[in-house]
């Protein structure tokens, strides 16, 4: 973790020792693709309309328009259209191994559009990158279709291990409480888009910092919801990332620290193929394990009262208790 926050990284360890000594947590990768979402113009409203229907229907064509991809890590998956009167967006999804892709999904998808207005007579290029992808921003897209990876993660947390690991007054039932009213009546009345959590960018950016993944992405990476759910006396705790955004090769993984965070998370290097990725996938897993056990320890301490309060002066650094 690199973070100059004081208390974050006592916050996760205290969430992963809860989570230890609960038995671990179970992780699951659910989509893993990168998308980059051109946009281009018809002639009229109907050209726009069978263009959409044939990129879904026409199986013939997707093989075309795969085999304009010339990188061996990056495979054109399927391409889902939206139309605006003559406008198409084209969101098109691509395998990318162990790298995040954005570069080589953004290099294809301009492979695939000269394709496909070469067979076009009339159509334009608007933008090789409409926003539709969605990039660096929070975008409810990524939270119903997926990008780079959907990660879930739950843990099932003894009542003698909350009372064992946190603050008298953190149980199952109030922390219960406290990550529905939080996260999602909180989260809902003040127009959040994907933000319903209790804290897990800040996990997240120190993961980032820490194995050189792009920052940016901590926009669009950290839309997680949380789910705690009181079982008796024990507790429930489930994170799901929908668009998480990491690489295990490319960009700022290659260098000094972040090659040493990786190999000490296991997760250095890349696979022998496209679909050999399972490096990539554990970092995706490992960081969605850190934005739960900072997310089941801020919980908790929001539960205990003013806990929360109390632990950022105590850990602040450069305080002096007069």
């Amino acid at each position: 973790l690199a973070t100059n926050e004081a208390a974050l990284v006592a916050g996760v360890q205290r969430g992963m020792k809860a989570i230890n000594l609960a038995g671990g947590i179970h992780t699951i990768v659910t989509y893993d693709g990168m998308t980059r979402a051109p946009l281009i113009e018809a002639p009229d409203i109907s050209s726009a309309r069978k263009l959409c229907e044939r990129v879904v229907k026409d199986s013939n064509l997707l093989n075309v328009l795969r085999a304009q991809v010339k990188d061996p890590f990056v495979r054109l998956e399927r391409i889902v259209p939206y139309q605006l009167g003559t406008k198409v967006f084209l969101r098109i999804e691509c395998a990318t191994g162990d790298a995040m892709g954005m570069n080589g999904v953004t290099k294809a998808s301009a492979d695939i559009v000269r394709k496909l207005l070469e067979e076009l007579p009339g159509w334009k290029l608007i933008t090789i990158s409409s926003n539709l992808c969605t990039d660096k921003k929070a975008a409810h897209i990524n939270v119903l279709q997926g990008r780079g990876k959907s990660v879930h993660a739950e843990v099932l947390v003894p009542k003698d291990v909350l009372t064992k690991v946190f603050k008298q007054g953190a149980t199952a039932r109030q922390i219960e409480k406290v990550v529905f009213h939080k996260c999602y009546l909180g989260s809902s009345l003040s127009g959040t888009l994907t933000g319903f959590n209790v804290n897990a960018a800040n996990a997240l950016a120190a993961v980032f910092a820490a194995t050189g993944q792009d920052l940016a992405h901590v926009v669009s990476s950290s839309a997680t919801f949380v789910q705690a759910e009181a079982i008796g006396d024990d507790l429930h705790f489930q994170v799901t990332m929908p668009g998480l955004e990491v690489a295990t090769i490319g960009g700022g993984t290659a260098f000094g620290t972040a090659q040493e965070a990786l190999a000490l998370m296991g997760c250095k290097g890349f696979g022998t193929d496209i679909y050999d990725n399972v490096h990539v996938k554990r970092l995706a897993e490992l960081c969605c394990v850190a934005v739960a056990s900072l997310d089941l320890n801020t919980a908790c301490a929001q539960a205990a009262g003013y806990e929360m309060a109390d632990s950022h002066v105590a850990l602040a650094r450069g305080e002096v208790d007069s």
